[in-house]
């Protein structure tokens, strides 16, 4: 999808298989969400799914994002899905503002240490080019912290992401 090419942070749909888009007037794609629906059914037998992917263009409103989530949503609950999870991550920057405004709810998560892998000479806003700690062990390479801090990467304690739901 060439918006998500051009405008989304990460570079591509990920796992997403179902999509949403709003348009300008002129029939220009303006704001694309991306979700993923998880196979397992919630005990009153609706499904969830997944915000995986979104983008606006630079043109979009202000409120595109948070329009056309509230809207993906009203469509999903007619397909059955009764909960919606998203993530967003303080480390590109984003706080959860557009899933507060389309309704989502910040969730309780585990406290959990998450770790990036820098290669050497990356530096640290190259966020494309670093690893994520499951790397190490991966790939036939089973590296240690250490044993990575030894061959020259840069092993960093990152903040964790934030999880957002949204009942339907």
């Amino acid at each position: 999808m060439p918006v998500l090419q051009d405008c989304e942070w990460l570079g591509d749909a990920g796992l997403a298989d179902r999509f949403f888009a709003a348009l300008d007037p002129a029939g220009s794609m303006v704001a694309v969400v991306g979700f993923t629906m998880k196979r397992h059914r919630l005990s009153d037998g609706g499904l969830t799914a997944c915000l995986i992917r979104g983008c606006t263009t630079p043109g979009a409103h202000q409120h595109a994002a948070s329009w056309l989530i509230s809207r993906a949503c009203r469509a999903l609950r007619r397909d059955g899905v009764r909960k919606i999870i998203a993530y967003s991550d303080v480390l590109a920057g984003e706080r959860g503002v557009i899933y507060r405004a389309a309704g989502f709810k910040l969730a309780e998560m585990k406290a959990k240490t998450r770790f990036r892998v820098r290669p050497p000479g990356i530096r640290w806003h190259q966020h494309g080019l670093c690893y994520s700690d499951r790397w190490l062990r991966h790939g036939g390479r089973n590296w240690s912290h250490a044993t990575a801090r030894a061959n020259g990467f840069k092993v960093e304690r990152i903040p964790q992401r934030q999880r957002w739901e949204r009942h339907l």
